[in-house]
């Protein structure tokens, strides 16, 4: 999610650096941060369906399918290319830029020194939460993925069908932090088992059910066998895929109970309170 909202942001600023000036456009400028903009559009199925209607209008041609599994060397790794990014960025002189090129420059280098400042506290990673948490927001997601065609429709399903591996990293992630003494207390880590055991025994698929039906109704691009089909494929993914991931992840989450704290939060851990300033 957080990366959708970086890629609006950025899409806005990059507008606004397309409208010109009394200081000439520095072109090597706008195509850095076109770069950077393709590549993180472009890193998972979710966030390019939400980023882009046309991705090939920007040169993105090799397009996701999936969400990919990520592992904890993964999430200390990136702390390097943050700051290869920050180098980068910070090889332009500000002063040779328009005032829209400097308002990106700014916001790019905030967000860039932002995240490498919580790079060194991988072993803090929030991906799950009762709120904010992926397992939380997903159905929404899936909900809301705009399906324009049949490549949308396919790469619909393949998320569905990555999902039990995306999962299962998600887990193992939690499961380094057991080893790592990071764990979130004991209530967090309960009411997210509560909230996808909910999930479960409330048949949480319903909303996934009915907003699949809605916008399998506006695909003209097929015909009814066509769409018939496409309501089983949906059936059978959400059965084997979505409800097989979530009763992973509580089952998973529900084993480290015994390794959570009992109260607080991660402020109260080594290096803690650092990690929220």
């Amino acid at each position: 999610m957080k990366k959708i909202v970086l890629c609006l942001t950025l899409i806005l600023s990059l507008i606004l650096c397309s409208c010109g000036g009394p200081v000439p456009e520095n072109k090597d400028f706008t195509d850095f941060a076109d770069q950077w903009f393709v590549a993180l559009a472009s890193s998972d199925s979710l966030t390019l369906n939400y980023t882009l209607k046309n991705p090939q209008a920007w040169g993105i041609q090799e397009i996701p399918e999936c969400l990919y599994p990520f592992s904890y060397d993964d999430l200390t790794r990136q702390g390097t290319a943050d700051e290869n990014l920050l180098a980068s960025l910070q090889s332009f002189d500000r002063n040779n830029l328009t005032g829209e090129q400097q308002f990106l420059y700014d916001i790019l280098e905030e967000q860039l020194t932002s995240a490498i400042e919580g790079d060194s506290y991988a072993a803090f990673s929030e991906a799950l939460g009762p709120t904010t948490g992926i397992q939380a927001q997903l159905p929404v997601l899936l909900a809301e993925f705009d399906i324009g065609d049949r490549f949308d429709l396919d790469q619909y399903f393949q998320i569905l069908q990555t999902l039990p591996a995306y999962f299962s990293s998600l887990l193992k992630l939690e499961e380094k932090k057991k080893d790592l003494r990071t764990l979130p207390c004991r209530g967090t880590l309960e009411n997210i088992v509560a909230q996808c055991r909910k999930f479960l025994e409330k048949d949480g698929c319903v909303l996934l059910r009915e907003t699949f039906e809605t916008r399998l109704d506006a695909c003209s691009f097929l015909n009814e066998g066509e769409k018939e089909s496409a309501r089983a494929r949906h059936e059978e993914c959400l059965q084997k895929y979505v409800v097989s991931s979530y009763q992973m992840l509580a089952d998973g989450l529900e084993k480290l109970l015994p390794s959570a704290g009992e109260n607080g939060s991660l402020s109260s851990y080594p290096s803690g309170s650092e990690y929220y300033q």
